[in-house]
């Protein structure tokens, strides 16, 4: 969808890009990471070995909103600790 997207609105200079997190603690994943067991299972699964923290997202989410991305579009970034190359 986000390359869909990109194609059609490229002509009108409107980028489009997406951000996949991995398992991030939040108040969404608090209840379910609040088992030591599980919140250990899904950092296993990372090659960081870790659960990410909203702060991990913070910097991609602001380098693409921020003209330094001006030339990026129809692409996503994976903020999972290497989940997805795992």
């Amino acid at each position: 969808m986000t390359r869909h997207m990109a194609l059609d609105l490229g002509d009108k200079n409107i980028r489009v890009n997406a951000i996949a997190p991995g398992t991030i603690r939040t108040n969404l994943t608090a209840a379910r990471l609040k088992d030591e067991e599980v919140a250990a299972r899904e950092a296993e699964l990372t090659m960081l070995k870790r659960v990410g923290q909203p702060n991990d997202v913070v910097g991609a989410t602001v380098f693409l909103a921020s003209d330094e991305s001006l030339f990026i579009t129809g692409t996503h970034i994976f903020i999972d600790g290497g989940y997805s190359i795992k």
